[in-house]
């Protein structure tokens, strides 16, 4: 009877329903799935990371420059992405850093149990005594909370703690890290000369017991930049970061996050004093890898914010690095010790302990190709770029007596391909309707034989409003704005008017590019042949004092062209084109009338702080061109021209325009009916035409551009189709 009586009070369970997971909660489920089974082997994978090279360089070799010396172990150290250099006996260059000072500067606050991710950081605030203090007290208070029971402590132990909280999070931990203070406005850690060292006065005669030594040595990170063989040499206005040091505060696990370098460049890194660094390395050839591991893991922050990677905000497992077959490396660098990252290298670690440390950058010629690469990234980011690589380029150009045959032939290949794309762009939009003045006014030349202050503030003034490109050898303006400017390939996405209200900006000219390019010809030939006796053209004796050697004081602001270039463009929208294809430019539809300005208003508004003469001068070059536009019956379009052979499409023979020549332009642009409109379309050379699944030879844009790069191919150049495929 009992038995059958809780037998009546049992029922069956109701069956219970799951509801399938969104995309979303599959593919974070599936995340953690991954990285917890590479989490389980953390402490294996942290033994089997192969440690980067040391080099130890001998007196005669440390004398001999420390660029040189980098470039004499390039070839084997740039296949792990880092290496550690260990000075000769005997360096002991005195710390010039005021540990005592009460002068406060910011701190990052690092929660390192949110580092995987890519959270960003708080700022705080120290002064160097106070963050000793912080550093050392936090130290002591984790050793005797995690090896009071006798756990041995030592690099390792320590090490696997900080990815156990990296990879688990279960742990709050909160560290603040002293990074990027401005040695001119603190300290450097080593002595620093009056002036900027000389290249001809550095690797003096080795003394490490004088104070003198060490200012004018070429290892002193404030004399890296100005190295002999350094392209950074020729800037002559300082760049925090780049050629002048920063200085870093380290405490127990404040970490530095995977990142390369600004522009792809080399970096050197000195410790001063205190605890080792721990760093980890990609070699930059496998940079591919270890981004498309970063995206796998980290799959939702990607698609927040596609250019993650460049916050330095994230910090990934080595095990999971391991887990992709992305090659890694790693080594500790220790007090009077130099690490040396190589281009496009993913580089991270951490501190063990309070420390300090001063790093820069330097680029060699041969970074060319890198920097290349750099800058056609940051377009597709609409990432701001530290240098312009068009001046870079141009630079050399002017100083090839720091180039070998190698990396003179691949400055060749690189000027070639601005010239082609120049060649392109600028009649195709002239066609179009676009006005080119700049045969009538003369913008202020580009200062080729080294970068100051003043043209380096008037780089940053015309940056392409779109992809953020310094536009160093043309832009294009419109009416309608008095601060935008757009580079030739995203001429269309400037604003909404019509094509005849916009106006090139030419700050070179394309006979002064093809001089440029036959001089590194010839200098290739010379080195080529050191037996014959080949004079390689001066720039200065074609280009006159505007290429020359002679110092040219910037213009103030009222004597430049237009005031579109007195600001930097406050836009930075994403760049809408098309995936991996070439980019297909859409003529917009006019803007409202009330919106668009009149020849009057570009007078007034466009350059309202111009000498009235070069006012004038502009007023009557639009007028010109506008009334050449309106009898332009019987003129063959520019656009029409096949640029490789000189014919135009009747078969004669194109004449380049002169100076005072009417320059042809594309027939005045007529409003349709939209409702009957076909779009008028601009295509951009390499894609074949008679697709029927897509008419315009490009898929839809996408809202974000961090895989586009509009008229560039997947090689980093533009896609240039023979002219008969031109539209």
């Amino acid at each position: 009877m009992e038995r059958s009586s809780r037998r009546s009070h049992r029922r069956r369970q109701k069956t219970r329903v799951f509801e399938p997971l969104d995309g979303q909660e599959a593919r974070m489920l599936q995340q953690a799935l991954e990285n917890s089974l590479v989490e389980r082997q953390r402490e294996s994978q942290l033994d089997s990371i192969a440690s980067a090279p040391v080099f130890r360089p001998t007196l005669e070799q440390f004398k001999g420059g420390a660029i040189k010396y980098i470039e004499s172990i390039r070839e084997e150290a740039e296949k792990y992405g880092i290496c550690k250099i260990v000075p000769p006996p005997g360096w002991n260059p005195p710390c010039c850093v005021d540990r005592g000072s009460t002068k406060p500067f910011r701190t990052r606050i690092q929660n390192i149990h949110r580092l995987q991710q890519g959270s960003g950081f708080d700022w705080g605030a120290r002064n160097a005594t106070q963050y000793q203090e912080l550093a050392r007290g936090f130290r002591q208070r984790w050793i005797d909370k995690e090896y009071a029971t006798g756990r041995a402590l030592d690099y390792k132990s320590l090490e696997e703690d900080y990815w156990r909280i990296v990879e688990t999070g279960a742990e709050a931990v909160q560290v603040e890290y002293g990074n990027d203070l401005d040695t001119q406005k603190y300290w450097s850690g080593f002595p620093r000369a009056a002036e900027h060292v000389h290249t001809e006065e550095m690797n003096p005669d080795i003394d490490f017991q004088s104070v003198e030594y060490y200012k004018k040595c070429s290892w002193n990170v404030n004399n890296f930049p100005r190295n002999p063989g350094s392209v950074l040499r020729h800037i002559r206005t300082d760049i925090n970061g780049v050629n002048v040091p920063w200085l870093y505060f380290g405490m127990l696990f404040s970490s530095f996050c995977w990142h390369n370098e600004d522009n792809y460049m080399y970096s050197v890194n000195y410790h001063h004093f205190g605890e080792p660094k721990q760093w980890y390395g990609v070699p930059g050839k496998d940079a591919d890898k270890f981004e498309d591991a970063m995206r796998r893991f980290l799959k939702e922050r990607f698609d927040e914010e596609p250019d993650l990677l460049h916050h330095m905000t994230t910090q990934i497992s080595p095990s999971l690095l391991i887990a992709s077959r992305v090659p890694i490396y790693r080594l500790r660098q220790y007090a009077g010790e130099f690490v040396v990252t190589f281009p496009k290298a993913f580089h991270g670690g951490f501190s063990y302990g309070l420390n300090c440390g001063e790093a820069v950058n330097f680029a060699t010629p041969e970074w060319i190709e890198h920097g290349r690469d750099a800058a056609l990234r940051y377009r597709r980011f609409a990432r701001p770029s530290v240098l312009s690589h068009d001046r870079i380029l141009l630079l050399l150009s002017y100083h090839l007596d720091d180039l070998d045959e190698r990396a003179a032939r691949v400055l060749l290949d690189e000027l070639r391909r601005l010239k082609r794309e120049e060649e392109f762009l600028r009649p195709e939009l002239i066609g179009l309707g676009v006005k080119d003045v700049s045969k009538r006014v003369v913008l202020p030349p580009n200062r080729l034989n080294y970068l100051d202050s003043g043209s380096a503030d008037y780089d940053e003034k015309r940056q392409c409003f779109l992809c953020q490109h310094i536009c160093f050898l043309s832009a294009v303006a419109c009416r309608c704005s008095r601060t935008r400017v757009a580079c030739l390939h995203h001429e269309s996405r400037l604003c909404l008017c019509s094509k005849k209200d916009k106006f090139m900006l030419c700050w070179a000219s394309l006979a002064e590019l093809n001089e440029i390019v036959r001089r590194v010809e010839t200098y290739i030939q010379k080195i080529s042949n050191p037996e014959l006796d080949i004079e390689v053209p001066r720039l200065a004796e074609f280009q006159g004092s505007r290429f020359g050697p002679r110092k040219r004081e910037r213009p103030e602001a009222e004597n430049d062209a237009t005031a579109a270039l007195q600001k930097k463009p406050r836009d930075s929208q994403s760049c809408p084109v098309a995936d991996g294809k070439p980019m297909v430019m859409v003529k917009q539809e006019n803007a409202p009338a009330e919106t668009r300005s009149t020849l009057d208003v570009l007078a007034e508004e466009r350059i309202p702080e111009m000498p009235s003469k070069l006012k004038q001068r502009i007023q009557e070059a639009v007028k010109e061109l506008d009334a050449s536009a309106a009898n332009q019956a019987v003129a063959p379009t520019l656009a029409s021209v096949d640029l490789a052979s000189g014919q135009s499409a009747s078969g004669s023979t194109a004449q380049a325009p002169m100076p005072g020549d009417p320059i042809p332009v594309a027939k005045p642009h007529v409003p349709r009916d939209d409702s009957k409109a076909q779009p008028d379309v601009r295509r951009m050379p390499g894609k074949d035409q008679s697709s029927e699944s897509d008419p315009l030879g490009c898929s839809p844009p996408k809202a974000s551009h961090a895989a586009q790069i509009g008229a560039f191919g997947s090689d980093g150049r533009l896609k240039m189709a023979p002219p008969t495929q031109r539209t």
